[in-house]
């Protein structure tokens, strides 16, 4: 147990010989620099814990979890390297100065009904051929809500891109671009509500993918030309606007 106070160091939590379990104690737990997790041998639980700073998980155990935290005041909020594959769960992320969550490639997990928000300056969620999946989430007042891509380009069929999913999250008020698929990226895109996005609700583009099936989208949906997203059942009622059909705009409510 942690009980309430600012503690000003960052906590390391290298392998331990039993799971461990670190829950902070009614509200006002502060660690002010943020945690390092680099631990295969047993699973470890952090909740009810606020970190400011860049957190990171390097290495995690099976069944791993983030439960009813607090993220803010730092770059990247929260990273997750290659091979983690944790559960985050009811946790709030504000005031990032990068992104919220940056994913590496082989980075899976499940990220569900936490909160990301910001200024119109930040991202919500970076994901660079990660596998984690979003669920129940909510992106507000960011400058991108999810940015998904490859850094570097997967060679299919023998090395594919990974497959994200973000599913029933709502993106709101986002001062540029709600979605962004690019770089050959790809996705799973279900059931989820875009609104009033300052620029884009969804672009996809430089040979990004997708599959995107009965989502609510009240702004523009970009397709740029080479890429080849697959749509069922969304309701799109801004324009659709797709460079493979040579510049003209569908206007069609079902897609």
């Amino acid at each position: 147990l942690v009980y309430p106070g600012e503690y000003k160091e960052r906590v390391t939590i290298n392998d331990v010989k039993a799971p461990l379990e670190i829950e902070g104690v009614g509200d006002g737990v502060v660690i002010s620099e943020g945690f390092e997790l680099n631990c295969t041998a047993t699973a470890v639980t952090v909740s009810n814990v606020e970190f400011h700073g860049d957190s990171v998980v390097k290495k995690a155990a099976k069944d791993t979890a983030i439960v009813g935290c607090r993220f803010t005041n730092g770059g990247n909020l929260l990273t997750l390297h290659p091979g983690t594959d944790i559960s985050v769960k009811n946790c709030v992320f504000s005031d990032s100065t990068k992104s919220c969550i940056y994913a590496f490639p082989q980075s899976r997990g499940t990220v569900e009904s936490c909160s990301f928000t910001g200024t119109g300056s930040s991202y919500g969620i970076t994901l660079d051929n990660s596998a984690t999946k979003f669920l129940n989430c909510t992106f507000e007042k960011l400058s991108t809500g999810a940015y998904v891509f490859c850094a570097s380009p997967p060679q299919p069929p023998a090395d594919p891109p990974a497959t994200p999913t973000i599913q029933s999250c709502t993106f709101i008020a986002n001062s540029g671009t709600a979605l962004h698929v690019d770089k050959a990226a790809t996705l799973t895109f279900k059931n989820n509500t875009i609104r009033s996005s300052g620029y884009w609700g969804v672009t996809v583009s430089n040979g990004a993918s997708g599959t995107f099936t009965g989502n609510t989208i009240t702004d523009q949906f970009r397709i740029k030309a080479g890429c080849k997203p697959v749509l069922s059942r969304n309701q799109i009622t801004a324009q659709l606007l797709n460079d493979n059909d040579k510049g003209t705009v569908s206007m069609q409510e079902v897609y």
